[in-house]
Formats: C-alpha cells, sequence, structure tokens
C-alpha cells in the first residue's frame, strides 16, 4: 500500500517500522516513497534512528505523547533533531525529582509530569507519566521554546547502585556503542 499510493510520510512505532523494512526487504522491494518518518510510543535509541533512515531512505523523528495526553502530540522533533519540542500552547510540563516530589530545573534529570491546558472531558493536572528525562533550553535556529531530550528510561525502572540512580537505558546506551553488540531496541 505505501508504494501504490505513493506515501511519502509515516507515523508509526519505531519497531513497526522496523518491521516495515524487514518485510519490505523480504519481498525484494523498496519503500523508496517514503521521505519522513514520525515515531514514538515506543523507545527507540540513536542507533534505532540510523538503522531506519539507511533501510527506509528516509528522515526519522521523534515523537512524544501519551493516550491521556492526545496521543500523539505533547512534543516533536524540528528538523535540528536536538531534543523535542513541547507543544506550550496545550502543555504545562515540569520535571520533579521522584524521590522528594521537587522541581527540578533545567538540564537536571526527572520524572515528566504534564498538565494538558485545552484537555475538556477529563482534566488532568500535574499528571505523572513516569518517564524520565530533563528540560532544555531552547537553542534551535527554529525557537519554538523549551524541549525535553529523548525519554531515558521509565522512574520505576531506577536502580540505586552505592547511591547513584542507574537506568536500564543508560547501560544500553554504552553497549550500543560496542559495533559487536549491534542495532537492538531498547527494553524497560
Amino acid at each position: 500500500m505505501i508504494k501504490d499510493f505513493g506515501v511519502t510520510a509515516i507515523h508509526c512505532t519505531p519497531s513497526y517500522a522496523m518491521h516495515l523494512s524487514e518485510v519490505a526487504e523480504e519481498m525484494d522491494t523498496s519503500l523508496d516513497s517514503l521521505k519522513t518518518g514520525i515515531f514514538g510510543a515506543g523507545a527507540w535509541s540513536e542507533s534505532v534512528r540510523k538503522t531506519l533512515e539507511r533501510r527506509l531512505g528516509l528522515t526519522a523523528y521523534d515523537s512524544y505523547g501519551l493516550s491521556e495526553l492526545f496521543e500523539p502530540g505533547v512534543a516533536f522533533e524540528c528538523p535540528e533533531r536536538n531534543g523535542l519540542h513541547i507543544w506550550h500552547d496545550s502543555y504545562l510540563v515540569e520535571i520533579i525529582d521522584p524521590r522528594t516530589g521537587e522541581q527540578l530545573s533545567d538540564g537536571e534529570q526527572g520524572e515528566l509530569f504534564v498538565t494538558p491546558l485545552v484537555k475538556e472531558a477529563m482534566p488532568l493536572l500535574r499528571y505523572c507519566t513516569g518517564d524520565v528525562t530533563m528540560l532544555l533550553e531552547d537553542s534551535c535556529l527554529c525557537r519554538r521554546g523549551k524541549k525535553i531530550t529523548r525519554i531515558m528510561g521509565r522512574s520505576n525502572d531506577m536502580l540505586v547502585i552505592r547511591g547513584i540512580n542507574v537506568f536500564p537505558s543508560q547501560i544500553e546506551y554504552v553497549l550500543l556503542k560496542i559495533p559487536e553488540v549491534g542495532n537492538q531496541f531498547m527494553v524497560y
């Protein structure tokens, strides 16, 4: 269908996009009409981004959202692809220390809390997402406001080892830098 209709953009989970690339390869066909891929609702690494771009011949962007918050739509990458811009007219975003409940400053890693500003049927205040990220100052040429980093893990997966917070995704990040490990999806 993608090839038949000349589809140029796709928005899905990164694992589904990888599946599409594998099926296309098995069928000995290409999905060369695709130019843009927006991927979210599943953890993925920079290594997976590069693999999807190579296999599908597209430019891959990260998106963030939750069903409870009009998924997808909380934050998206711009063409610079260096953090996800928050839709500030629709969401108030805070980073909270999961142990103390205190609000953290830009650049400090913590749990993402979101208050939707336009939701009516199911209003939420300081919705605890369980996702770990940090706020970044806007340094993009697009000037769209503050951003969050790619989701680093889940707050309930955090391990404390000798007083240091460690997430499985941090271990994966180091392992994926080793060429022999290969390109695997992050598992939370």
